[in-house]
């Protein structure tokens, strides 16, 4: 049981909650912190984890029906019976109550980010994925508050064009998975999907990508971060755009395949993402530290 509870909780997108780390980085605080500070961070963080992990329940138990039909999704625990729809919903109760109560404890900020991405979520789940460019609007917008709540742990307060920039990254991935299941050979696709072209999703997915590079450059123009005595320093942030067009280029690249219907393939089964994104977790490093 424990194994298929542990499936459904969806560990491969766990690594969406890493974003709580982003802040706390980018604003030079991290280095600096104590031992406690460390601590809250990871339980923020895992915090997040579980309260996704009961929003996987609760879309899973919503969609049993559709996901017995799908070809993949009907070997799902839930679906498949594995797990009883009374069991999936106990677990989901079990999730919510931890994880609020783990924001609660941590800060009153970060619980009400948790409420909002709760509501966002459940929104989505019954009514939101329903409607085109909502849906996507709406998933997107957890990564924001995902970012959001890392800023709860430290004092100074990113941009709106660092906001705009996880938005409009985030959407690009989403575009993906959407053109990826357009092209996919499944017939069993949801509604929202008909309402979509490959054009179009095509041509967000550039748009996006535009817009994110954009927003970056303003962001090292207009960033506290980049507001430091050391030359060195402005110059390695200065710098990290170069890492950071490379990333987004690349889920360009790899959105516009229409080879990328699961999401977190675009951001975890690219060595040359990931190895560009840890280049440019260094540059941050060090420009904070210098």
């Amino acid at each position: 049981m424990i194994k298929y509870i542990f499936q459904s909780s969806r560990p491969k997108q766990w690594i969406k909650s890493s974003l709580l780390v982003v802040v706390p980085i980018i604003s030079g605080e991290f280095m600096k912190w104590t031992t406690f500070q460390y601590l809250q961070l990871f339980f923020g963080i895992a915090s997040f984890i579980i309260l996704a992990s009961a929003i996987y329940f609760l879309n899973d138990i919503h969609d049993i029906n559709l996901d017995r039909a799908h070809p993949s999704k009907s070997n799902r625990p839930i679906p498949s019976g594995k797990i009883t729809k009374p069991t999936a919903l106990i677990w989901t109760t079990i999730y919510l109550i931890t994880a609020l109560s783990i924001g609660r404890l941590i800060d009153q900020q970060l619980f009400n980010l948790q409420v909002i991405y709760l509501a966002i979520s459940v929104s989505y789940i019954y009514v939101t994925k329903l409607i085109p460019y909502w849906e996507m609007i709406s998933i997107s917008t957890g990564f924001i508050i995902r970012s959001a709540a890392g800023a709860v742990f430290v004092n100074t307060k990113p941009s709106y064009f660092f906001y705009s920039i996880i938005f409009s990254t985030a959407f690009t991935i989403v575009c993906a998975k959407r053109l990826g299941e357009m092209r996919s050979s499944n017939i069993l696709k949801r509604n929202v999907i008909s309402h979509y072209s490959k054009e179009l999703l095509s041509g967000c997915i550039i748009i996006a990508t535009s817009f994110s590079i954009t927003l970056y450059v303003f962001f090292i123009l207009f960033s506290v971060t980049n507001k430091t005595s050391s030359n060195l320093s402005q110059i390695i942030f200065n710098a990290t755009l170069v890492p950071f067009v490379v990333i987004v280029l690349e889920i360009m690249k790899m959105a516009l395949s229409g080879a990328s219907e699961i999401i977190e393939d675009i951001y975890s089964k690219n060595s040359f993402i990931l190895i560009n994104f840890f280049l440019l977790f260094l540059m941050y490093m060090a420009a904070t530290l210098l």
